[in-house]
């Protein structure tokens, strides 16, 4: 048998694949043989990964007691319903965050939690847990529950059950919102916080899915609401027109210096990549007045 040659390492997944298929070749017609399957057509990703810096410190937030160090989040929207199979898809994502980690066991089960996010109470997947997989279903709070029984730590949370007053912006964003009360809490905390991009996506959310009663005439909270809500849209409107005011300058200026000659990547992506309206207003007179490339550029 020849060496290997030093340096080149041996290549076993191939003749492993055939090896195996030799192995069961008297029943080869009931099998079907596929190497290196693809489990996904999409990467695989968690919804949320939750890294605590200091594992000692416990989170004082109820849904978030059980964290430890890596804590892995899956979140189902309020149309979604919570299944078997998402159980092992996300316990899955579970075992190869932990195989994927730079060194052997450098990262212990006993360091990782699983949450499972839903607003529909999982009845099917709960039943099947505990009878099929011997894991008992602890209350540790309205609409939490610890799941026991495993090396993971886990906990389902049923954001229908959860409590308003402690999570205001989570039960918000996952349930109807109808009293006018919840309504006021949320204005009055947004507005505290109205040029954080966390509120605003979230407060744009509970307003898109609530409409009605964010849209009542004899409520000034929820009319002022509507102005800020009005004044995050017209700023999102006015940041794209002046996005598409700038490219549409930026290629003006361009159009005019194709007459010198072929535009030198540098500087024809120096243009493009400039969105200052004023700055672009001044090239582009340059770019009329200029008999040349190296004349504009000068200018510039």
């Amino acid at each position: 048998m020849a060496r290997e040659k030093k340096g080149k390492r041996l290549q076993w997944h191939p003749p492993f694949y055939a090896g195996m298929q030799i192995e069961f070749m008297e029943e080869a017609g009931n099998l079907i043989f596929e190497t290196e399957h693809q489990l996904s057509s999409k990467p695989l990703e968690v919804d949320i990964l939750i890294i605590k810096k200091d594992a000692g410190i416990a989170i004082r937030k109820e849904i978030g007691r059980i964290f430890r160090r890596y804590n892995i989040v899956e979140y189902k929207s309020a149309g979604d319903y919570l299944g078997i199979d998402d159980f092992y898809k996300v316990y899955a994502y579970a075992c190869l965050y932990k195989s994927l980690a730079p060194h052997e066991d450098e990262i212990r089960t006993s360091e990782m939690t699983i949450t499972f996010i839903t607003r529909r109470h999982p009845y099917k997947l709960i039943k099947y847990l505990e009878k099929r997989r011997n894991y008992r279903l602890v209350k540790s709070g309205d609409g939490i529950y610890h799941i026991t029984g495993d090396e993971f730590a886990m906990q389902l949370i049923v954001t229908s059950r959860i409590s308003k007053e402690g999570n205001l912006w989570l039960w918000s964003m996952c349930n109807p919102v109808n009293d006018r009360e919840t309504v006021r809490r949320l204005i009055s905390d947004y507005e505290k916080n109205r040029n954080n991009s966390f509120y605003e996506a979230v407060m744009e959310m509970i307003v898109r899915t609530n409409r009605k009663i964010f849209r009542s005439e004899d409520d000034d909270m929820c009319e002022a609401l509507e102005e800020i809500i009005e004044e995050k849209v017209t700023a999102r409107v006015e940041k794209i027109r002046d996005k598409v005011e700038a490219e549409v300058r930026a290629r003006s200026i361009l159009e005019l210096l194709e007459d010198y000659g072929e535009i030198p990547e540098n500087l024809m992506g120096r243009v493009m990549a400039e969105k200052d309206a004023a700055v672009l207003k001044c090239w582009h007179k340059a770019a009329a007045r200029a008999h040349s490339l190296d004349e504009f550029a000068g200018a510039m």
